[in-house]
């Protein structure tokens, strides 16, 4: 959103576990005492807070002193009393309000609060690696631009859960389902289907592929791909069946159609 403002220097405050996903090179990935330097140095000119939760690796108090010095603050409102006693209490200088909206809107909403201006549609970053996965995909199954390709998320870390612990998940849909949904996209637009899924999940995904009719024209990647290269493929395709999952965010940001079972 903010890469026609080229004067810009970005950064991520993220965990080790997370600082992988980010791949835009505009944007530098720190760690809590980088952070904490920057600072220091007076390099932060403002600053703003999404997760507002106690997390040692992300937080300490040092850092809490630390950022009274930057200028802008802009971090949520607190919306509750019991929220109150789970969040740090940062002194921001702008506050986003009401924090009711999905996170991609409060997102926005934040640097509007800057005084930045600029276009709300969203995009993912689509890096070089991904988009060559995604061209040598298409050929190594032999996808022909005319066919119809339509990807289906039928788990969720929810799914898995509730499977080992022999309950239904709530947002569930029966398996039969996505099976007798793949032969009837398959009979009717002759589409290749493509699974996905974490790779905990592919044992879901597995039974449901087994019981497809016409198996030549499905994709199992569950387990196979970053999401980088799901991104890069979800732009190619014409439809995403999902879940609520993360998928279905990644795929809003691609332009491709989603439909969200709920």
């Amino acid at each position: 959103m903010l890469i026609k403002y080229d004067y810009l220097k970005l950064y991520f405050l993220t965990s080790k576990k997370e600082a992988g996903s980010v791949k835009n090179p505009k944007i530098k990935v720190l760690n809590l005492e980088e952070t904490k330097k920057l600072i220091d140095c007076g390099k932060i000119d403002a600053m703003v807070v999404f997760a507002d939760t106690y997390n040692a690796e992300l937080f300490d108090w040092d850092l809490y002193t630390k950022t009274l010095k930057v200028p802008y603050r802009v971090g949520l409102s607190i919306s509750s009393i019991s929220s109150f006693f789970s969040v740090i209490p940062y002194s921001y200088t702008r506050r986003i309000y009401p924090n009711e909206k999905v996170a991609m809107g409060d997102h926005i909403l934040a640097f509007e609060k800057l005084g930045f201006k600029f276009n709300k549609e969203i995009e993912f970053y689509f890096t070089k690696e991904s988009e060559e996965y995604a061209e040598k995909f298409l050929k190594q199954h032999k996808i022909k631009k005319n066919e119809r390709i339509i990807f289906m998320h039928p788990t969720s870390k929810k799914t898995v859960e509730c499977i080992k612990e022999r309950k239904q998940a709530h947002k569930d849909w029966p398996y039969q389902r996505w099976t007798e949904l793949a032969n009837l996209l398959i009979k009717t637009y002759n589409a290749r289907i493509v699974f996905t899924g974490a790779p905990e999940e592919s044992f879901v995904i597995r039974e449901i592929v087994s019981k497809v009719e016409n198996k030549k024209k499905v994709i199992d990647t569950s387990g196979k791909l970053s999401i980088e290269q799901i991104a890069s493929l979800l732009k190619r395709a014409d439809l995403l069946i999902s879940l609520d999952s993360a998928m279905a965010h990644v795929c809003a940001q691609t332009n491709t159609p989603v439909i969200v079972l709920l």
